[in-house]
């Protein structure tokens, strides 16, 4: 029997390579999204000093979505008033057909009008959720990161800068 010198092993089968590059794939995503983290921590930490400061600022954002809401309010109580009285207007109307005409199309655009605005206040409104989520997801990492973080002295927090 020979002496074995030196075991080479047999080249990796194409099952074997494709795993191999997802496990590559799989890690530089993890550390992309580690990195990306770490970013957004960091912006967290310095746009934020307190937690009340995070509160304040959702509360300003929500409260301006809010004005806009009411103005549109406004705006459709003011479109359904005239679209109201359009439509009685055209049942005084009757055999004028000229001016029915020119009625009922500006019925129709106002119901338009009321439409486009329903729909703005229904995308506000959204806005004001996605707000409240986000903020609350901001929130909750900026409690975990504060737990997390030493309380830093002024020198040592000075140094860090």
């Amino acid at each position: 029997a020979g002496t074995t010198k030196k075991e080479i092993a047999a080249p990796p089968t194409e099952q074997e390579m494709k795993e191999r590059e997802a496990q590559q794939e799989t890690v530089e995503a993890e550390q992309v999204r580690a990195a990306e983290q770490a970013r957004k921590d960091a912006l967290l930490l310095s746009t934020y000093g307190v937690e009340d400061d995070i509160l304040y600022i959702r509360d300003r954002k929500i409260a301006q979505i809010e004005s806009q809401i009411k103005a549109s309010e406004e705006t459709l109580k003011s479109l359904r008033g005239a679209l109201a009285r359009m439509e009685a207007q055209v049942k005084d109307e009757g055999k004028d057909a000229k001016t029915a005409e020119t009625t009922a199309k500006n019925i129709e655009l106002t119901k338009s009008q009321i439409a486009r605005h329903e729909g703005a206040i229904a995308t506000k409104r959204q806005e004001q959720q996605a707000l409240r989520q986000q903020y609350a997801a901001e929130l909750e990492r900026y409690r975990e990161l504060k737990k997390k973080a030493p309380a830093k002295t002024p020198s040592t927090a000075a140094k860090q800068q």
